[in-house]
C-alpha cells in the first residue's frame, strides 16, 4: 500500500526487526510504516533528504546516508534518526560490512575508519590514504585489504601492514571462503619518459588455498575488462563482474567462461552474488531488473522487479543474507 507515501521515488528499502518497511527517497526523505498506531506510510521528525542507501545491522540498527553525505542512525525503527557527529565529511562515503558488528568505513578514498559496535563508536586506522575497494576477514580472524596502493593485512582493523605481494598494484576486487582467497590486481606500467602517461594496464588474477600466506597466479579471461567483483560460490566457482562482463570458473581460476542474459537489448550489469545456501544460485542487478539464475548462470529468470507502473526497475545493488533473503 503506497497510501501516505509523499514521494514514489523510493531509492532504498529494509525491513525492520518487527517487518516493518522503511524506505528512502529521492525527493520526500526517509517513510517508515507504522503498522500498529495508524497503519500508514510516516515522516520521522528528523527527515533526511535525498535518500541513497539504508542498511540494518544485526542488533536493530538502521543506517541511512543522503545526499548531504551525512550518516545517520536508527534504534527504533525509523522513527527517530541521529546523526553520527564523527562521521561527517564532504565527500563519499564506502562502507564495508564484515561480520559481529565490524563495519569499515571511508570519506573520498582516505581516513579509513573502524567500528567493532555496529557504527556506535568509529577508530581512525593507521592505513594510508588509498581508496579501498574490498575488506575480507579470513577463518583465523586476519583482515585483507585491496585498495590503490597494494594489499594489506590487520589482526585488529585498525593497524595495518603491507603485505609482501602485490606492492606498486592496484587490488582491484578480493573474495575468500574457508581458506580459498582469490585477488584481481592490476599493474600499471610506468612512463618510459615522466610526465606521460603510464603504459596499458596489466590485470591479473591470483589465488591462495593458505589463508593468503602464499598465492599463485592463475589465469585472466582473455581480453577480459579490469574486474569490479569476486565471489565464490559454497561448491567453490568463482564468479567475476568485469564492466559490463561477468564470468565463470569451475577450476579455481584456470578457465574462464562468459555468463550472457540474451533477450535483453542495451543491458547494464551493475551488481552480482551468490547465494549463500544454494551453489548454483546467481543473482545480477541490471538496468532492466533483477535476474537469477538457478544452474550457475547458464539459464537466467527474470523476476519482474516492477516500480509503480513501470516494466522494470533499475537494479543498482543485490544483497544476499546468510539464511538466503535478497
Amino acid at each position: 500500500d503506497t497510501t501516505g507515501i509523499n514521494d514514489l521515488n523510493v531509492t532504498c528499502l529494509v525491513i525492520t526487526e518487527s517487518n516493518e518497511p522503511i524506505i528512502g527517497t529521492r525527493n520526500g526523505g526517509i517513510q517508515y510504516w507504522d503498522k500498529d498506531l495508524y497503519r500508514t506510510w510516516r515522516t520521522p521528525f528528523q527527515p533526511i533528504m535525498g535518500v541513497t542507501a539504508l542498511a540494518k545491522g544485526n542488533n536493530g540498527r538502521i543506517y541511512a546516508v543522503g545526499t548531504n553525505i551525512d550518516l545517520y542512525v536508527t534504534t527504533n525503527n525509523g522513527r527517530n534518526w541521529t546523526q553520527l557527529a564523527s562521521y561527517k565529511d564532504n565527500g563519499n562515503i564506502s562502507a564495508f560490512a564484515i561480520d559481529n558488528g565490524v563495519i569499515f568505513g571511508q570519506f573520498n578514498s582516505k581516513n579509513l575508519r573502524y567500528s567493532s559496535d555496529y557504527g556506535n563508536n568509529w577508530s581512525l586506522t593507521n592505513l594510508p590514504d588509498s581508496k579501498v575497494n574490498a575488506i575480507i576477514k579470513t577463518n583465523s580472524g586476519t583482515y585483507y585489504l585491496g585498495c590503490q596502493k597494494g594489499l594489506f593485512t590487520s589482526i585488529d582493523g585498525t593497524n595495518w601492514a603491507q603485505h609482501s605481494r602485490f606492492k606498486d598494484t592496484v587490488v582491484e576486487a578480493l573474495a575468500y571462503k574457508d581458506g580459498f582467497l582469490v585477488a584481481s590486481v592490476t599493474y600499471y606500467p610506468p612512463p618510459p619518459n615522466p610526465p606521460a602517461t603510464p603504459g596499458d594496464p596489466v590485470p591479473s588474477i591470483h589465488i591462495s588455498i593458505d589463508d593468503g600466506a602464499s598465492f599463485t597466479k592463475k589465469t585472466y579471461p582473455t581480453n577480459g575488462p579490469l574486474t569490479n567483483k569476486l565471489l565464490i560460490a559454497l561448491n567453490g566457482n568463482i564468479y567475476a563482474r568485469m564492466n559490463q562482463m561477468i564470468y565463470k570458473s569451475t577450476d579455481n581460476a584456470n578457465s574462464w567462461s562468459t555468463l550472457n542474459i540474451s533477450g535483453f537489448g542495451n543491458l547494464t550489469v551493475n551488481d552480482i552474488n551468490v547465494d549463500a545456501i544454494n551453489a548454483n544460485f546467481v543473482y545480477v542487478a541490471t538496468n532492466k531488473g533483477l535476474f537469477k539464475s538457478q544452474d550457475g548462470g547458464s539459464n537466467w529468470l527474470y523476476t519482474k522487479l516492477s516500480y509503480l507502473t513501470q516494466d522494470t526497475l533499475n537494479c543498482r545493488v543485490v544483497n544476499v543474507s546468510n539464511d538466503g533473503r535478497i
